[in-house]
């Protein structure tokens, strides 16, 4: 595709790569949203069940699946997430309270959680805590 006069000194091609993971990220905010198409539906079902894209640690499958993960950390920075009823929003990875993920904020608890991996639902449930640590805070 040409999308610059050639009297610029270039040839004006577009980097495929970089439109490639362009359209990565569009499928994979179409996938987040909940969006209701065939091809949604389809990827929701067959790699994530009930989970969120960016909770799942699904590798392999179709080379289109594995391309949306190969840009999935690219797509993830600078978002912010709604938590909603917590199901999809990871504890220590994903941001939803401050600035940065909790595991940045605090390395340290993150580092001795026994449960490194679990959304905030689960964390929360019946409305207290659930964390334990394979560590006594006053080890070191």
């Amino acid at each position: 595709m040409i999308v610059v006069p050639k009297r610029g000194g270039v040839l004006g091609f577009t980097n495929t790569r970089v439109m490639n993971k362009c359209l990565l990220a569009k499928w994979i905010f179409k996938i987040e949203r909940g969006d209701d198409n065939i091809c949604c539906n389809l990827l929701r079902k067959k790699y994530l069940g009930h989970k969120g894209f960016y909770s799942c640690r699904k590798s392999g499958g179709s080379q289109f699946w594995r391309g949306l993960q190969e840009v999935q950390e690219c797509c993830q920075r600078g978002l912010v997430y709604i938590v909603g009823d917590g199901n999809k929003t990871r504890f220590w990875q994903d941001v939803w309270k401050g600035a940065c993920p909790l595991k940045i904020a605090f390395p340290g608890l993150y580092e001795i959680c026994n449960q490194q991996s679990w959304t905030v639902a689960e964390v929360l449930r019946d409305g207290e805590i659930q964390l334990t640590f394979h560590r006594n805070f006053g080890e070191r």
